[in-house]
């Protein structure tokens, strides 16, 4: 069997349906891609399901029977007890988001099968993070009684890095409740549960950072514009301190890549540091990383951390001062948004950025 029609078969079994919009985001040619979906049809192992104005490809028995002979160790767990896929709206919707975060974090470098990661939601020897890895939502709940805990939790997965731990939200195409006792009692039993599993060293302090998904920086713009949607996706006094915007695109894997790889965001820190001067030593806990000639604040922005672009923003209104934001040119728009005219942006060339890094 062609290794893209296996990769397409595995995508959709984890999230249990995969949106016809995401095909394109899938690794390979759109023409490959169309041939493996028509030749994975011709041999009746998906099919495509539309209803209520949502279009996903779904497994069909052929298909699950082939995943679970081919690689049982991988697949077991998501379609185990012939689970089947539900169809309704709103539980469809939710599929999607999560089939989405899967295509992103695969396409990213971040492995997301289960026989390739540690079992870090699973009872079993403590294993620690040596790599990026992405936990889906419904992994996340193997922690069984514990996970009542975070019932109404509208998080997708879980990013877990060697020094890093992220709560994956998905905005998808609507609205998203957002119910922030639930996400407060995720973000604080998350670095517990690692803790205890030895994903990270004992005695080593991990908090819970957030990465909202769009479809677009278009979308991100509604937040900001409507007033509901504002206070569904806090960026002031919510529940995370930092809490990166990243779309569902080849821009967001570059975004996604640096998050994960602390040696190229070391390379991009110290070539931005080089046009401007070092912090004063008063100044090294404060919402920058490094000022200007004439000592104003600047803030190193390319990792579209929300919160911390609006707390910079809000301290240059409090001081009565100016600064600068650095950030990708497909990011400039909303970063301008986001400070409100307190700050002066500037862009990189993301194409350049990502070849000279390899991101």
């Amino acid at each position: 069997m062609k290794r893209q029609i296996m990769e397409l078969l595995g995508q959709i079994a984890m999230a249990g349906e995969l949106p016809s919009k995401a095909v394109k985001r899938i690794r390979g040619s759109d023409g490959y891609k169309r041939k493996c979906i028509m030749e994975a049809r011709q041999k009746n192992l998906i099919r495509h399901f539309r209803k209520d104005g949502l279009s996903g490809l779904r497994l069909t028995a052929e298909g699950k029977d082939l995943l679970l002979r081919t690689s049982p160790e991988r697949f077991d767990f998501f379609l185990k007890d012939g689970s089947k896929a539900s169809s309704g709206a709103q539980k469809r919707t939710r599929l999607h988001r999560m089939a989405e975060a899967y295509v992103l974090m695969n396409n990213a470098g971040v492995e997301i099968y289960r026989d390739r990661k540690p079992p870090l939601f699973s009872a079993g020897e403590a294993v620690p993070v040596r790599f990026s890895a992405y936990y889906g939502s419904r992994e996340v709940k193997e922690l069984g009684q514990e996970s009542v805990k975070i019932k109404n939790s509208r998080f997708v997965g879980v990013l877990v890095t060697p020094d890093q731990l992220f709560a994956v939200y998905n905005a998808g195409p609507g609205q998203m409740k957002w119910y922030g006792q639930a996400e407060e009692r995720l973000a604080c039993s998350l670095p517990r549960v690692l803790q205890r599993q030895g994903a990270f060293a004992s005695g080593r302090k991990v908090e819970t950072k957030g990465i909202l998904l769009a479809g677009s920086m278009e979308r991100f713009h509604l937040f900001l514009d409507d007033p509901e949607r504002k206070a569904a996706f806090p960026i002031d006094n919510g529940q995370f301190w930092n809490m990166h915007w990243i779309p569902n695109s080849e821009e967001g894997e570059t975004v996604l890549g640096l998050l994960c790889s602390p040696e190229k965001t070391a390379l991009l820190t110290e070539a931005l540091q080089n046009n401007f001067l070092p912090l004063p030593m008063g100044q090294r806990n404060m919402e920058m990383d490094a000022v200007d000639e004439a000592g104003n604040p600047v803030l190193f922005a390319c990792d579209m951390d929300a919160a911390r672009i609006r707390r910079f923003a809000v301290s240059l209104r409090v001081n009565g001062g100016c600064g600068t934001v650095i950030c990708f040119d497909f990011q400039r728009k909303l970063v301008e948004r986001l400070c409100e005219s307190c700050a002066q942006v500037l862009e990189l060339d993301w194409k350049a950025i990502r070849e000279d890094l390899n991101v």
